[in-house]
C-alpha cells in the first residue's frame, strides 16, 4: 500500500512542494498529471526510497511524521488542478506488478492526492476563477488511525495534513453508493469537480484555479477576476472566505453555483492553515448547531437558496423525477434551449439532487413563483426553475420542499443551479443543461453593469406599470473610461423599442408578468465586453395609485414630525402604516412593495378622512395666517 498527501494545497510555478508518502515498498516515484479536457502527464521524478511511517488520527498533522520529498514546481506549468500519482517501485527501477493504479481517472482510494497549481499574475489571461472545494473534502475525508471525519469521530477537528483530501483516500460516506455514479464515491474530486473542468477545458474556456483555502487566506485574490464558480458539493465555508465573496459581489463580481448544500457549516481555520474545526453541538437554548450557517447568517443571503428550502436523497434512486420545470423560459438563462414554460429538463439523469437548495416562495404574477423572504433570500432572487423534493430523506419542509434554480442582481450578479449533480449531468451532455451552462458562463464572464428603471418614476421610485411605457438606463461607471461602447438589449416580455442604444424604452405587458431585462455591451478592447440583467415585476394600474396614496401620507407624516401615522377606519381595519412599508424612505430596496391595495370600502373611508383633512387643513391656515 501507498499513501500520500502534498505538503500545501495550492502551489504556484517555481514554489516548491513537498510530497509526504507513505509505502511498504523498496521504492516509489511520483507521476504529475494535469486535469483538463483529459488527464495529461505533465512530470515525473526519479526513483525515491521508500519507507512507511506510522498513520496518525484524523486531526494530527502529517507531516510531523512522515518524510517530505520536495518537488519544484516548473515554470512551463499551467494553473489547473493536478493528481499526483505514487508508483510503487520493486527496488531495482520497476513497477511493482502488485500495484493496481489507474492512470486514466484522477479517483483512487489510495496512491493519489490532490493539488492545485494558481496563476502567477491572477486575471492576466482568464477571467473565470474556478474554486476547488478543500473544505468540503477535508470534512468528510476518513483517513487517519482510528479513521475519522467531521461526521464521525473526532467530530470537531481534521487536518488538512493526511491523505485523502480530494482523492487518494475514503470519504467516510462511501458505503451510500451513488446509484446514478457508480464509478466514483461522493465527496471526491473525480465525482463532480473533473468533469465539469473536463467540459471546461474541452469547451474553450479559460480559467484558473484556485482553492477555498486560497479565497480564505487572501482577500484581495477574487478582485483579478469577473466569475467565480462554485461546483458540485460545497458544503463547508469559513467566515473569511464567505466575507471576502460578498465583497466581491458587492464590488460588481459575479459568481454562478453550479453546485447544492452551498455554505451549510462554518468552519474554523487553524493550525496556521493545515487544520479545519466545526462545532455541530447545539448552545443552550439555541434550535441550530453552533457553526450552522443558517443560524448565524443564512446562506441564502449570498446564494438565493438554502439547504433547508429543498433536502437531499442520500440512498437509493431519488423518489421525485429528478428533473427541473421551467417557470420563466423567456428569461436569457434559458436562450437556446427551445424549452417552453412548464416544460421538464434533467429529469432522466436526474439532475436535482443528490442535496438540493431551495428558496421559500408563493405563486406571483401569472403564476410565476416569487420568494417570501422569509428564509434570508432576497427578495429581488429570480427563482427559474423548481422541482419538488416533497419526500426525500433530508426534505424538512414536507410537501413544499422544492430545489429552486435563479438568480439575483445588484451590484454583481449571483446565479444558484441549487443541485449538487449538476456536473455529473453536463459531462453526460444533457442539451438544455449544456446551453444554460454557457449562457450563464458568457454572461457573467463579462464585466458587471447595473440597469435601473423604470423611468420615470413615481414618488422618487422606478417603477414599472402594466401597459405603460418605461426606459432603462445603464450604469457604465465601472466600465474603462474613452472606450467605445455598443449595446444589444433583450426583454422577456412587453413591446421594446430600439435594442442598440444607451437605454431602453419598453412597454410592459398586460396583463401584467415579470420581465427581465438584459444588456450585452461590446466594449472596445475587451473580448468579454459587459452584460447587466433586471428583472421587475409591473405594478398593476391599482397598486400604482395604492402607492401613489401611501405617499401622500408619508409625505405628511414625514413634513409634520412624527411617523407614527397607523391610522385606522372601520372595525381594525388597518389602513396606513410607516412601521409596513415607508415608500419615501431611500434606504427601501426597489423591489420591496407596498402591500395589496384594500378593498373599496376602506378606499371610500380613505376618500371621506381626506375630504374631512383637507377642510381641517383650510381652516389651520386660516388661523395661521390670522396670528401671523
Amino acid at each position: 500500500m501507498i499513501l500520500g498527501y502534498p505538503s500545501a494545497a495550492s502551489v504556484f510555478p517555481g514554489q516548491t512542494i513537498r510530497f509526504h508518502v507513505s509505502t511498504d515498498a523498496p521504492e516509489f516515484r511520483i507521476e504529475l498529471y494535469r486535469q483538463g479536457a483529459t488527464l495529461e502527464r505533465v512530470a515525473e521524478t526519479d526513483w525515491i526510497a521508500g519507507e512507511r511511517f506510522p498513520r496518525l488520527a484524523p486531526y494530527d498533522d502529517g507531516a510531523r511524521a512522515w518524510r517530505g520529498h520536495p518537488f519544484q514546481i516548473p515554470q512551463s506549468f499551467r494553473t489547473g488542478a493536478h493528481v499526483a500519482m505514487f508508483i510503487e517501485g520493486d527496488g531495482h527501477g520497476r513497477e511493482r506488478a502488485c500495484q493496481k493504479l489507474d492512470r486514466s481517472s484522477a479517483d483512487g482510494r489510495e496512491a493519489k492526492a490532490l493539488f492545485v497549481v494558481k496563476n502567477l499574475t491572477p486575471g492576466s489571461s482568464a477571467r473565470i476563477l474556478y474554486k476547488i472545494p478543500l473544505f468540503t473534502y477535508c470534512a468528510y475525508n476518513a483517513e487517519g488511525e482510528p479513521r475519522g471525519s467531521l461526521y464521525t469521530w473526532p467530530g470537531r477537528k481534521v487536518t488538512l495534513h493526511r491523505p485523502g483530501n480530494g482523492t487518494g483516500g475514503t470519504p467516510w460516506d462511501a458505503f451510500a453508493v451513488d446509484v446514478y455514479d457508480l464509478a466514483s464515491p461522493r465527496q471526491v474530486f473525480e465525482h463532480w469537480d473533473a468533469k465539469f473542468i473536463r467540459w471546461l477545458e474541452a469547451n474553450g474556456y479559460d480559467v484558473d484555479y484556485a482553492t477555498d483555502l486560497d479565497i480564505h487566506e487572501d482577500r484581495g485574490l477574487l478582485s483579478a477576476y469577473r466569475l467565480l464558480l462554485s461546483v458540485g458539493h460545497d458544503e463547508y465555508w469559513s467566515a473569511a472566505m464567505r466575507e471576502h465573496i460578498q465583497a466581491f459581489v458587492n464590488r460588481g463580481g459575479n459568481v454562478a453555483f453550479f453546485s447544492g448544500n452551498v455554505c451549510y457549516w462554518r468552519v474554523s481555520v487553524e493550525d496556521g492553515g493545515a487544520a479545519i474545526t466545526v462545532d455541530k453541538r447545539r448552545a443552550p437554548g439555541e434550535r441550530l448547531p453552533c457553526d450552522l450557517w443558517r443560524r448565524i447568517l443564512p446562506e441564502n443571503v449570498l446564494t438565493g437558496v438554502g439547504y433547508a428550502g429543498a433536502g437531499g436523497q442520500w440512498n437509493g434512486p431519488r423518489p421525485s423525477n429528478g428533473g427541473y420545470t421551467v417557470r420563466r423560459a423567456r428569461h436569457w438563462v434559458f436562450e437556446g434551449t427551445g424549452l417552453d414554460d412548464g416544460s421538464v429538463f434533467g429529469e432522466r439523469e436526474a439532475v436535482v439532487g443528490y442535496e438540493a437548495d431551495g428558496a421559500v416562495f408563493t405563486e406571483g404574477p401569472a403564476g410565476v413563483p416569487m420568494p417570501t423572504g422569509e428564509d434570508g433570500t432576497p427578495l429581488d432572487f429570480d427563482i427559474l426553475a423548481t422541482a419538488s423534493v416533497a419526500g426525500w430523506e433530508g426534505a424538512s419542509r414536507g410537501p413544499l420542499a422544492a430545489a429552486t434554480m435563479g438568480l439575483h442582481a445588484r451590484r454583481g450578479i449571483v446565479f444558484s443551479a441549487a443541485t449538487v449533480d449538476w456536473p455529473r449531468v453536463l459531462d453526460a451532455g444533457e442539451p438544455a443543461v449544456e446551453c444554460i451552462t454557457r449562457n450563464v458562463l458568457d454572461r457573467l464572464g463579462a464585466a458587471s453593469v447595473r440597469i435601473s428603471g423604470s423611468f420615470p418614476t413615481r414618488c422618487g421610485r422606478p417603477v414599472a406599470i402594466e401597459g405603460e411605457a418605461g426606459t432603462f438606463y445603464i450604469d457604465t461607471s465601472s466600465l474603462p473610461p474613452g472606450r467605445a461602447l455598443t449595446y444589444r438589449w433583450s426583454a422577456s416580455g412587453g413591446e421594446t423599442g430600439p435594442l442598440d442604444g444607451p437605454s431602453l424604452t419598453l412597454t410592459m405587458p398586460s396583463p401584467r408578468a415579470p420581465v427581465t431585462v438584459s444588456v450585452l455591451i461590446d466594449v472596445e478592447g475587451d473580448p468579454a465586453g459587459a452584460f447587466g440583467t433586471l428583472t421587475v415585476v409591473p405594478y398593476t394600474r391599482a397598486e400604482v395609485r395604492w402607492l401613489e396614496m401611501r405617499c401622500e401620507v408619508a409625505a405628511i407624516a414625514y413634513d409634520g414630525g412624527p411617523t407614527e401615522h397607523a391610522t385606522r377606519c372601520g372595525a381594525r381595519d388597518p389602513l396606513l402604516s410607516a412601521s409596513e412599508y415607508e415608500p419615501l424612505d431611500p434606504t427601501e430596496p426597489f423591489f420591496q412593495r407596498p402591500s395589496a391595495p384594500p378593498e373599496a370600502r376602506i378606499v371610500r373611508a380613505i376618500r371621506d378622512h381626506a375630504d374631512r383633512l383637507a377642510e381641517l387643513a383650510r381652516q389651520l391656515l386660516d388661523e395661521l395666517s390670522e396670528t401671523g
